[in-house]
């Protein structure tokens, strides 16, 4: 599965990139870049751009990952899943979690840090 990344300015695609199941969720880092992505086998992935090559894949869920963020500063990332769990983390996501919230009883469709 594709997904694009579309200037608005120019109405042109500006970078695609191949993901290995459907994106739930998108988001670009404050400085264009780095793409991050959630989709539906739980997966958090970090793209460079304007190149679009992957640079991380992280299992950070085992369900579909609706929510994914950049902080204001690029410093950390969020993810929200279908389970209800959200993860906040360095960015460039590693093993470590800042914060690990679980008191969700629903799934997160959308969430701001």
């Amino acid at each position: 599965m594709y997904t694009q990344v579309w200037n608005v300015l120019t109405q042109e695609c500006d970078v695609t990139v191949d993901n290995d199941a459907a994106v739930l969720s998108c988001d670009l880092s404050p400085d264009g870049s780095r793409l991050i992505t959630g989709d539906t086998e739980g997966s958090v992935k970090v793209w460079s751009l304007p190149r679009g090559q992957l640079l991380q894949d992280y299992p950070a869920h085992t369900d579909f990952v609706y929510c994914v963020q950049y902080s204001p500063r690029s410093k950390f990332m969020l993810s929200a899943a279908d389970n209800g769990i959200i993860k906040v983390c360095l960015n460039e996501c590693t093993e470590i979690f800042i914060y690990l919230l679980q008191k969700h009883e629903a799934l997160i469709m959308i969430c701001k840090l």
